[in-house]
């Protein structure tokens, strides 16, 4: 399900979740997330196991998807390098 939301920053510098995702995605006070910040963004994930399994299990997606994909880990850096100059 994907569901587009508009947020605004608070002068605090805080963002409110809308009620009807917190109540859907069980957010709860002390519900812990990641934040990953990319140059024109933020992607903001729930935490459901501990952060290193959660990020284990991220990575795991990541190393299946490029195996389906043909890529080998020589491979790697110079797609970095490649998506880094697209953005200067």
């Amino acid at each position: 399900m994907i569901n587009l939301q508009l947020l605004e920053v608070s002068q605090k510098g805080r963002l409110v979740i809308p009620g009807k995702i917190l109540k859907r995605l069980k957010l709860t006070r002390g519900t812990k997330m990641i934040l990953l910040e990319e140059d024109d963004g933020l992607l903001l994930k729930k935490v459901e196991n501990s952060p290193l399994e959660e990020f284990e299990s991220l990575t795991a997606e990541g190393r299946e998807f490029a195996r389906f994909k043909g890529l080998k880990p020589t491979d790697i850096p110079k797609l970095i390098n490649r998506v880094r100059q697209r953005k200067k």
